[in-house]
Parts: C-alpha cells; sequence; structure tokens
C-alpha cells in the first residue's frame, strides 16, 4: 500500500544518510533550536486567539505535529545507527526495531493497521483521507487566526471583526452567549409617506363617520379639500362694455347729486331713489338740473361749504354772519408761496484742490489714454500710423546705418520734416485765432453778461460836469458795457450818474468813475474863446480844482428802470426829482443831496 511505500522510503533514505550524519550533527543541531523557537512562537500566538480555542482542543492530531515527531525519531535513529565501536547490532536489526516502534505508534494512534504475523501492517485509512483532514484543520484554524486579529485590531481603528456564527447559523460572542440582533425600522421616503397619507385619507373618506373611529383626534384639524384645476371661463362678447357704461353712469349720478345738493334743486332722498329706479332719478336730476331757474338760490355755492346751513345765512346777535372757522386755513387765505426772484441760486459744489503732484498724475494718465485709444484705432485699421518724429537730435539713433551712410540727404530730409510740422503748428494756431470781429463780441458778451437774476445799480454824486471830455468817456463806456441809466445835470454842485447793468459792466465803469478820469484837469479851450479867469488877486483861478467823484450807493435790484443811458439836464432840484419819480427811482436824488462826504 501506500503507507508502507512511504514507511520504506523514509527508512531507505535514513539508512543512506546514516554514514553523514556525523558530519552534520552540529548543523542538525541548531536546525533543532530554530524550530524550537518556531514552535513557541506559534503556541504564543495560538494563545492570544480567542476563537482558536475549538480548533486546539480537537482530539485528532495535527498532521505538522506528527511531521514533527517523525522528524525527531529521525534524528534519534541516526544517532543510534552512527558507529559506536561495539559491533552488538546490526544495522538491519536496528532498521527493524525502528520500523516495529514506528508502527506500534501509528496503530496506537489509530492511523495505522493490524500486524499480521509475516510482517505486512494493513491501512485503516488512506493517505488521501489524511491530507483532506490535514486541509481542514488548517482552513479552520486559518479562519480562526484571521477573526482573533481583527478582535486584536479593532481597539487600534480597524475594520470591525466579522461575526461568529454557531452550529445553527446564530451570532455568539466570544464565550459563545446568542446575541440577539434587532432590526430597527428604515426611515422611508417623502413619497413613500404621502403616498401613505393619501391612502389613509382615501380610506377615511370611504368609510363611514370618522368620529366614530378609535383612531379620532378631535385636537388634528380635518385636511383641507384639495384644489380643483382652474379652468378657462370664456366672457361673452359685451360684458366689459356693459359695466364701464354702468361705472360711468353712476359716476354721472353722483356728479348730479353733488350739483343738486349744492344748489338746493333736488328735495328728494337720491340715494334711495337711485337704488329703486337709477334711470328714472338720473333723468329726474338731468331735467331739474337743465331748466331754467327764475329765482336766485338763498346761498351762494361757494359759501355753503363755509356755513353751518347750506340753505341760508345765519347770523348771530352782532349781525355777522357766521360761518365755520375750521374751514379757513392758511391755503385759502393766503396766495401761493413763490421763491423770490433776486435770490440766487445755491452755490455749486466747490471742486476737488489737487496737489502739484496729484494734478501731474492726473495730467499723465489722461495722456496715457489718450495715446492708447489712438494706439487701438491705429491696430484696427480706422487711422493711419503716424510717421516717426525725427530730429537732429535723435537723427543718428532713428535712422541709424542710413545716416551713416548719406548724412547730407537724411538731415536735408529731417529738417523738411521738422519746417513741415512747425508750418502745420503756426496754421492751426491761426485757425484757432479768433478774428477781430469774434474779439469784440467776445468782449461785450462777457461785459453784457445778463445770466444773473438781479440787475446790479451804481450812484455816483460829482461836483462839477463842466468838461464834456467826461460825459464823452461815460457814453462809450456805457455803450461798451450794454449799461442804462442816466447822467443828470443840475444847477449847483449836485450831478447825478446813475446807471444798471451787469456785474462786470458795472465794475468797469465804476473804476473809470473813481480812478480813470482826472476830476480836476481843465477843460481845453476852443478856438476865439475868452481868456482866463482871475481871482480878485490876478491870479489865474482853476474852476475843478476841487473837483471830485463820489460813489453814494451801490447795489441790485429787480428790474431796470432805464432803457438805455442818456444825458438830462441842465434842471432844477425839484425838476430833477420829478424826471426820477417818473420811472420809480426818486428816492436816488434824495440819497445824492443828502450825501455829504468828510471832505466837503
Amino acid at each position: 500500500s501506500k503507507a508502507l511505500d512511504a514507511k520504506e522510503y523514509v527508512c531507505g533514505m535514513m539508512s543512506s544518510e546514516g554514514s553523514s550524519s556525523a558530519r552534520k550533527r552540529k548543523r542538525e543541531d541548531s536546525d533543532d533550536e530554530e524550530e524550537h523557537r518556531r514552535k513557541r512562537r506559534k503556541e504564543h500566538e495560538e494563545t492570544q486567539q480567542g476563537a482558536a480555542g475549538a480548533a486546539a482542543t480537537s482530539s485528532r492530531p495535527d498532521v505538522s505535529a506528527l511531521l514533527e515527531r517523525v522528524r525527531k525519531a529521525k534524528q534519534g535513529l541516526k544517532q543510534q545507527l552512527a558507529p559506536s565501536g561495539d559491533g552488538s547490532k546490526s544495522v538491519e536489526e536496528m532498521l527493524a526495531e525502528k520500523k516495529a516502534r514506528i508502527s506500534e505508534r501509528l496503530r496506537a494512534r489509530g492511523l495505522g493497521g493490524a500486524t499480521t504475523p509475516g510482517g505486512a501492517t494493513t491501512p485503516v485509512s488512506s493517505v488521501a483521507h489524511m491530507v483532506a483532514e490535514a486541509k481542514k484543520r488548517a482552513a479552520d484554524a486559518a479562519k480562526a487566526k484571521t477573526a482573533a486579529g481583527a478582535q486584536a485590531g479593532a481597539g487600534r481603528g480597524f475594520a470591525p471583526p466579522p461575526p461568529i456564527l454557531d452550529e445553527s447559523g446564530r451570532e455568539v460572542d466570544a464565550h459563545g452567549n446568542v446575541v440577539s440582533s434587532k432590526r430597527g425600522t428604515l426611515a422611508t421616503s417623502l413619497i413613500n409617506k404621502r403616498k401613505e397619507r393619501e391612502k389613509f385619507l382615501q380610506e377615511v373618506a370611504a368609510g363611514a363617520d370618522p368620529t366614530h373611529s378609535s383612531f379620532f383626534d378631535p385636537r388634528m384639524k380635518a385636511p383641507k379639500a384639495k384644489r380643483e384645476r382652474r379652468q378657462f371661463k370664456f366672457v361673452d362678447p359685451g360684458t366689459y362694455v356693459r359695466k364701464g357704461e354702468r361705472m360711468r353712469e353712476k359716476a354721472q349720478l353722483e356728479e348730479w347729486k353733488e350739483k343738486a345738493e349744492r344748489e338746493g334743486i333736488l328735495r328728494m332722498d337720491v340715494e334711495v331713489a337711485a337704488e329703486e329706479d337709477f334711470e328714472g332719478t338720473a333723468r329726474t336730476m338731468l331735467e331739474a338740473l337743465t331748466a331754467e331757474k327764475d329765482e336766485l338760490p338763498s346761498v351762494e355755492w361757494w359759501d355753503a361749504l363755509l356755513l353751518p346751513s347750506r340753505e341760508d345765512y345765519v347770523e348771530d346777535e352782532h349781525g355777522n354772519v357766521v360761518v365755520k372757522e375750521g374751514k379757513i386755513t392758511h391755503l385759502v387765505i393766503h396766495p401761493v408761496l413763490h421763491r423770490p426772484p433776486a435770490e440766487p441760486d445755491a452755490p455749486p459744489p466747490r471742486p476737488i484742490h489737487l496737489t502739484k503732484k496729484e494734478q501731474k498724475k492726473l495730467r499723465r494718465m489722461n495722456r496715457a489714454a489718450i495715446v492708447k485709444e489712438r494706439q487701438d484705432r491705429i491696430m484696427a485699421g480706422l487711422e493711419q500710423e503716424a510717421p516717426d518724429k525725427v530730429k537732429l537730435s535723435n537723427m543718428m539713433r532713428v535712422k541709424g546705418n542710413e545716416a551713416i551712410s548719406d548724412p547730407t540727404t537724411i538731415e536735408a530730409m529731417v529738417k523738411a520734416q521738422m519746417k513741415s510740422r512747425l508750418d502745420k503748428h503756426n496754421e492751426t494756431n491761426q485757425a484757432r485765432k479768433l478774428t477781430p470781429e469774434q474779439r469784440k463780441a467776445k468782449k461785450l458778451r462777457k461785459l453784457r453778461d445778463t445770466s444773473s437774476l438781479a440787475t446790479n445799480v451804481a450812484l455816483f454824486k460829482i461836483k462839477n460836469m463842466s468838461n464834456p471830455l467826461w460825459r464823452k468817456k461815460m457814453d462809450y463806456m456805457a455803450k461798451d458795457g450794454n449799461l442804462t441809466g442816466c447822467l443828470l445835470l443840475s444847477y449847483g454842485h449836485n450831478q447825478l450818474v446813475l446807471v444798471e447793468g451787469g456785474e462786470k459792466a458795472v465794475k468797469k465803469f465804476k473804476n473809470l468813475m473813481m480812478r480813470r478820469i482826472d476830476w480836476t484837469e481843465e477843460r481845453k479851450k476852443d478856438f476865439g474863446e475868452s481868456d482866463e479867469v482871475k481871482n480878485e488877486d490876478g491870479e489865474e483861478e482853476n474852476p475843478v480844482a476841487d473837483n471830485k467823484c463820489y460813489l453814494v450807493w451801490e447795489g441790485t435790484v429787480l428790474k431796470a428802470s432805464f432803457k438805455r443811458f442818456r444825458f438830462h439836464g441842465p434842471v432844477s432840484a425839484n425838476e430833477a426829482r420829478e424826471y426820477l419819480t417818473k420811472r420809480k427811482v426818486g428816492h436816488y436824488w434824495d440819497q445824492v443831496v443828502a450825501y455829504e462826504p468828510e471832505e466837503l
């Protein structure tokens, strides 16, 4: 059999290796120590496995342990077969004794068969059965080791250990107690809850009265009725037209009602009549309103709102008409308020003051934006690229080799370009320059500025106006500045000058009167005029030696009093006062007469 062949093979190997056992004894001793250490380590791991106890308590021996014992027996046999020198037993006898000893051990452990008288052994179980049993035990040991490793690694953050099952398939703990597992209810989705609720409501609706049910709770509100789907509702033609006509008729009736109550024509309950017979009431009111009235109403409609009784005027004990004082407000007795026309508008917001550094930075940014826009237009093909701006200072750097090879030609070309640029600059300035007529119109426009709502006025007093050159200068200045007013000459030392106009023009006229004109300058004598005037001592007398101009008053008025600047006189004081009074400025003469400067 296969078992006997294996045993014979083992015996043959031991006999063949007997001669070399002495040389290998030292190496085998070290192998034994290593095997012993491996065995101790394995036993230590098996003791740490909680689930490997059942496999360790098995009644059948392990194949590895059996092979270990066979190896030990082999080593002992080698030691016995080693040459001792006495020659008491032969090798055949020793092998026979060893085979018999092995057979007895196998038979004692149930792995061998009965020994026949001839020395043959009958096998009880085959080697294949032994190998299958060994594989099964090895698989059980691997499962137990995996379970023990999982339990040991659970405390170190690894995956949870797999469940331990008994023979019936129930989950047990490490001590063999059955673990009771309660399966919780899973949370259903919203749509399932909605379906369950709809199903419950349908059952309740299909059944009898829910109040008789044991599940009825009076504190809970009944579910709302399901909203029906809207459908098209077509309107008959003319529906809204009829509604509009009805609304217009009601508005007309309300208007007639108010007018009837205000004029006291109708003596009937209009509202009740309108509800009973709308068309008849409207027709009656229309006839009453359109009928001609012969007698005057007792109360006018504009007074009816202020009287306690709208039918008649009621007087108190003093003979005064009684009115509702609460109806009188400032909106009735006061006119509409307007802004004064001479009041100037609110000043514009002050501009932001920039430092010199900020102004330069803003200028650079604006120039860079202009250059960037020009570059974009050139790239888009909307504008032609400008030629290089070549000067004598950068001619060599711009032209390069051309300037080196032919400097005369390049220099002439550069000078021609510089001359063309200068001519273009002068032409642009000349085109932008104003003509003499435009310059004069611009100057007059600034002097005749009428954007202000008020008119500026200046009143002057002069002692002597005998020099016609002064009047000529004032006339020219008034025409240039579009000023109005008058030069009023009178007998005595009260000569009045009044000007009206814009702020700048009045300011220039004031400068003429107070600074530019020399009021002590003698008048030039005409040809054939009499000799100079002499005083009692025989000396020449200057009649304007103490002459002077005084600014009596300046300010603003709403409207100018004169249409142009004119001369009037000489007249007396009364005639001068009357002349100014016709233009509603007679107080100007009073001011001039009453003005007495310190020099006088």
